[in-house]
């Protein structure tokens, strides 16, 4: 984090380059789906942006990982916040303000595969995603592999996660906050065990 001057940000990353594709009802995704999907998230993660999905953490950071390496973290802010002040701040006592890269829903959603999907009901539409969204895979009550930090078990489902969307068979699809909820579970036992640490981190902190 960086102490900086106020300035007004000359540019917004909420972009169209940022936002989810639409797909009509019924489409079926396909193996190039996929490699565009990378593509396009290769150049966000590739740009001084992957510095925030690494600080970003948990299925943000893997995925970054891909493109770009760890130590790329300790190397900023990035100039999209020494230039444009896009990112996350706070103000001290006296107004100064201490920035760092943070990243926008719109750019979680690129790095994660986002999907609108029209349902052919009218306008509604379902989202879908390549990987789990942080709101996912954060939820340490209903997700069963988030441990606070990445561990071998869920580097063993990344790449599980990876083979099977390699093989495009039905389960390699884009799936909805439903479906990801019910891959997520994990044991129950690792859920439970999840529960009592966070309840004895409250009692403790």
């Amino acid at each position: 984090m960086q102490r900086l001057g106020c300035i007004y940000p000359e540019r917004l990353l909420n972009n169209d380059e940022t936002l989810p594709p639409m797909r009509l009802s019924g489409y079926k995704f396909r193996p190039d789906d996929f490699e565009i999907y990378v593509r396009h998230r290769a150049d966000l993660l590739e740009s001084p942006r992957g510095r925030a999905a690494l600080l970003r953490g948990g299925i943000v950071a893997r995925i970054a990982r891909e493109h770009i390496e760890l130590a790329s973290a300790t190397r900023g802010p990035s100039s999209a916040i020494t230039v444009h002040r896009l990112g996350m701040h706070i103000t001290d006592k006296t107004g100064a303000q201490f920035w760092d890269d943070d990243l926008t829903e719109n750019e979680i959603g690129v790095i994660c595969g986002l999907h609108r999907c029209f349902t052919g009901r009218g306008t509604e539409v379902v989202l879908v995603s390549w990987w789990p969204m942080p709101s996912q895979w954060d939820s340490i009550k209903a997700c069963g592999y988030n441990w606070g930090h990445w561990t071998q078990c869920d580097e063993e489902w990344y790449l599980n996660r990876r083979r099977i969307i390699a093989a495009s068979g039905k389960d390699g699809i884009p799936l909805s906050a439903t479906a990801w909820r019910i891959n997520l579970r994990g044991a129950g036992t690792a859920r439970e065990a999840n529960k009592r640490v966070l309840e004895f981190s409250k009692k403790l902190f």
